[in-house]
């Protein structure tokens, strides 16, 4: 860390030189004899040199800063095996101060639990000079105690061997409590960096996985293009080939042969009919001039029209009684006749029924169409109206005025 003074020079020393470069810079622009219409190459140049010198700074940034974490790493490396060390010389040290200082026989109550009390113990009476004689002996009375001097130096002594002791053992569990400190906190900044690298892996996963999913997506998108494409040209052949079979079938074409039965060829197929043949049409035309020949004998003043109607089911019965064409009397004519007529006004009734219904379908269409058209009419208007209430609500909103202070910002500085 740099000192407050250091700090503050340097902040003033950069303000100082932003200042001076502004007012260079003022210079440079309202002045008219030194002012360049359309770029200021001079300063586009400065931004440029500033800007590679900017990226230069921060590449070596970035380098120092991945030095610093190599340095990091090696020297976490070395101080974790420092503390698996210390942790062995610690184990070790903790061994054998328990090996010297917390024997079993070193307790305060051990003499409690000594299996050996009895063994060990002193016999009732030794000599003259026993402090364990009292008055009920009858072997030791008051004003005899002739060791007082010696055993109050021994208590002194175990009492001073006691606080040392002591003294000792807080002293080893405070710098046994100041080591497990040091090594908790090398174990955090252990787990901080190892943290920090973690997420710069996870990160760097992320990005990775962002990239190839989107080149997943392209692929799939191609993928899509190429089967539409695919599906656009099978498409195309199946037309071009559904057009040809039409056009080379025989139902457009009219093929006359496909009217004829395959099992019998005197019977005509009803739903492939396509017309008479040549042969047919001339056999008919032939049937109807002798037939008008013979009502000329018969009655020369009567003529009879033939419908047209009548002579398409005339020529159906000719194509399906066969190539032999029999002959009619007049009374076979008078029913034909009757029988065409009344089929005639059945057909014409038939029609104008149709013909109304036809009529009746299409107003009711005309009508929903109108009201359709009046409703879709309405909507744009009423849509038309909300968007011109909204335009003007939004322009009253966002209305700007231009004041004296607009026009007083400009020539005040260089930006």
């Amino acid at each position: 860390m740099f000192p407050a003074s250091d700090a503050a020079a340097k902040e003033a020393a950069v303000v100082e030189r932003r200042r001076r470069m502004e007012e260079e810079r003022k210079k440079r622009i309202f002045d008219a004899k030194n002012r360049t219409i359309g770029v200021d190459k001079t300063a586009l140049e400065a931004q440029v040199a500033e800007r590679k010198e900017r990226e230069e700074l921060e590449k070596q940034r970035d380098r120092a800063f991945d030095m610093q974490a190599l340095a990091a790493e090696q020297h976490l490396i070395q101080m974790e095996a420092d503390i698996q060390r210390e942790r062995a010389e610690v184990a070790r040290q903790v061994e054998n101060y328990r090996a010297q200082f917390q024997q079993t026989t070193m307790r305060k109550e051990f003499d409690l639990n000594n299996p050996d009390a009895l063994k060990l113990d002193v016999p009732a009476r030794i000599g003259d000079d026993d402090p364990r004689l009292g008055p009920s002996s009858l072997q030791r009375f008051d004003g005899e105690d002739l060791s007082v001097t010696d055993r109050k130096k021994q208590q002194q002594q175990q009492q001073r061997d006691f606080i040392i002791q002591q003294a000792q053992e807080k002293l080893k569990r405070q710098q046994f409590d100041e080591e497990t400190e040091r090594l908790r906190q090398l174990r955090e900044r252990e787990v901080a960096l190892r943290l920090r690298e973690l997420e710069l892996e996870a990160e760097r996963a992320r990005r990775v996985t962002a990239v190839q999913t989107k080149q997943f997506n392209l692929a799939q998108a191609e993928e899509a293009r190429a089967a539409e494409s695919r599906r656009r040209h099978e498409e195309t052949l199946d037309s071009i080939e559904e057009t040809r079979h039409w056009m080379e079938g025989s139902f457009l074409n009219e093929d006359m042969n496909r009217q004829v039965a395959a099992t019998n060829p005197r019977r005509v197929v009803p739903y492939a009919y396509k017309g008479l043949f040549p042969e047919q049409h001339q056999a008919i035309l032939e049937m109807q001039r002798k037939q008008q020949e013979e009502l000329r004998v018969l009655s020369p003043p009567f003529v009879v029209p033939v419908p047209a109607a009548s002579r398409r089911r005339f020529s159906a019965g000719l194509i399906l009684t066969g190539p032999s064409f029999p002959s009619f009397g007049p009374s076979t004519v008078q029913q034909a006749r009757e029988r065409e007529a009344t089929a005639e006004r059945e057909y014409a009734r038939q029609q104008a029924a149709i013909s109304r219904t036809l009529t009746l379908q299409e107003r009711e269409a005309e009508r929903l169409r109108r009201d359709a058209a009046q409703r879709l009419a309405e909507e744009h208007r009423q849509q038309a109206l909300q968007a011109k209430e909204k335009l003007e609500a939004t322009n009253a909103l966002y209305a700007g005025r231009v004041d004296e202070s607009f026009f007083s910002q400009f020539g005040t500085s260089s930006r």
